[in-house]
């Protein structure tokens, strides 16, 4: 049984076995990170892996997005044409947000 991370080998199989075995399937993968490439008529059609350890896929998102926000009100806050006081932007800052 591989561990975790050493997927050397992309595993196939048909979609009629992979409906037949998928509760088995699913728990190899979570086990033991196992990849497997699903063919239908010997034609691959998708992929089924791991998700990444992060269990805080949304999260990062969110995060990602706040991030870019910040970015945005720094690059305001710095241009010359823009520039606007600091206590002006944050109020707008919360007037967009407050719905959230």
């Amino acid at each position: 049984m591989k561990s975790k991370g050493e997927n050397a080998v992309t595993q196939q199989i048909g979609v009629r076995e992979l409906k037949n075995r998928l509760t088995e399937i699913i728990r190899e993968i979570k086990e033991t990170g196992v990849e497997y490439t699903v063919t239908v008529h010997g034609q691959p059609v998708a992929n089924i892996r791991p998700l990444p350890a992060s269990s805080d896929l949304p999260h990062a998102v969110v995060v990602q997005r706040e991030l870019a926000d910040l970015e945005l009100l720094a690059a305001k806050l710095s241009s010359g044409s823009d520039a606007q006081p600091l206590r002006t932007a944050l109020e707008t800052m919360r007037e967009e947000t407050s719905w959230r």
